[in-house]
This record gives structure tokens, sequence and C-alpha cells, in this order.
């Protein structure tokens, strides 16, 4: 599978037999929308509390739709219906901020009329992008005024570079057309919310997988600890 085009909070939810009423799950979950290796698209549902993909739909271009059930008291449920088959399968929106609801349904429905479409995502007010802090301009004068974090780096550098590539080796890296798209795609992996799992294997809270200015935040926090000497882990 590629990097995923699209990832959100949200449930299953599954229609009460013999009735039009849709009942939500509890579970905690997340719709992934990405390309597989068939180069088709793939509409995901991943349960979020054992981290494995529970759902895998193949979708052709334009044979789908995803909108809101009218009759939904909540108001956020949406079932994915298919004009070649009778299918329908229903979800609802997890997450806390309501604000991006419409956001998310709207790329849904772009990826699947046309999945070459690239999701629209309009600017955050008070966030702030990898982009923006993982450029050249920035990390260069960094490398050649403390070229101790170099090594640190060694083992997710490519297996093709020297063994202990130099400043201007990283520059060219970073100045890369792969490294500003592996950036932009962490960056839209924040602004999903669903890093919570990643950032607590490194040691930070969940808090820190919903943006880039909270995961900042929590990376100095724990500098700052580190830098206290020794202290105690509590679980």
């Amino acid at each position: 599978m590629s990097e995923p085009r699209l990832a959100f909070k949200a449930g299953r939810a599954f229609r009460r037999e013999g009735t039009n009423f849709v009942d939500p799950n509890p579970t905690k979950g997340a719709v992934i929308l990405q390309s597989g290796d068939d180069d088709l698209l793939h509409f995901q549902w991943k349960n979020r509390v054992t981290n494995e993909i529970e759902d895998d739909l193949i979708l052709f271009p334009s044979d789908a739709t995803f909108s809101y059930v009218k009759e939904s008291a909540r108001g956020r449920t949406l079932v994915l219906k298919f004009s070649s088959s009778d299918q329908r399968h229903f979800f609802w929106l997890q997450d806390a901020d309501t604000t991006r609801d419409a956001e998310f349904v709207l790329n849904v429905n772009r990826l699947l009329a046309d999945p070459s479409d690239e999701p629209i995502w309009p600017p955050q007010l008070g966030d702030v992008a990898l982009s923006d802090i993982l450029t050249p301009a920035n990390l260069t004068p960094l490398f050649k005024s403390h070229p101790e974090l170099i090594k640190p780096l060694f083992p997710h550098l490519p297996p093709d570079l020297p063994t202990s590539p130099s400043p201007e080796v990283l520059q060219q890296i970073i100045a890369s057309p792969q490294f500003r798209t592996a950036v932009r795609n962490l960056d839209q992996a924040f602004r999903t919310g669903l890093l919570g799992g990643l950032v607590r294997g490194l040691g930070l809270p969940g808090e820190a997988g919903t943006s880039v200015e909270a995961f900042l935040k929590a990376v100095q926090e724990q500098a700052g600890q580190d830098g206290e000497g020794e202290h105690m882990d509590t679980d």
C-alpha cells in the first residue's frame, strides 16, 4: 500500500435488522483511503484499539458516494453506497472537533469520483506546518553549526549514502522532492489526528499526535525533563 491519501477518525455503524435505524458502534476507528498495489483506490476501516484493518473495500472511479444519513439523530452518520450494487456501509464521525466534518466528506467524494485527484486542505489558522519548518534554509545552518546532530540521523537515511554523510549531502537530501513529499505526508498525518499510537511509542502523550504544534511542544517539554537529570517514569 502507498501512503494514505486521506484519513480521519470514524466508527462503524450498523443497520438495525428489519428497520431503517442505524446504530453506531462505540469502537474507536478510522477511515483510510489509499492506493493499493493494484493501483486501485481502497476504502479501509481501521480499528484504532487493535490497530488492525478490518474492512478493505476496492473502489472504482465514480462507483461510490459518501453522504450523510438524513434520518440520523446524531447528524454525523454517513453512508458509503454504490451505484453498481445495493451495498451500504455506515460510519459515524468520532473526532470531538466537528469543524472539519464537511472537509472530510468533501475530500472523500473527490477521491471517489477521481482517485488521481488531490484532497483540498484549507489553511488551518493557529497551527504550523512541518513544510514551513523542515526547509533547507532552516536545517542547513543547524547541521553546520551542530554537526553532532547528524549522527543520530544515520539510521533514517537512504542506505546508499556514505557512512558519514556531510552537511552538504544532507542538504541535497532535504532539498530533494522525495524529502518534501515525505514531509507533506507527515504533515497530513498530523492533520488527521491519527498519530497517537506513534507518538506514544516515542514516549510522548497521545495528544502530541493531534497537530504539529502539539507535537513540537511535547518534544520540547520532554527535552526539558531529560535535561533535569534523573527522574522516575510512571505508567
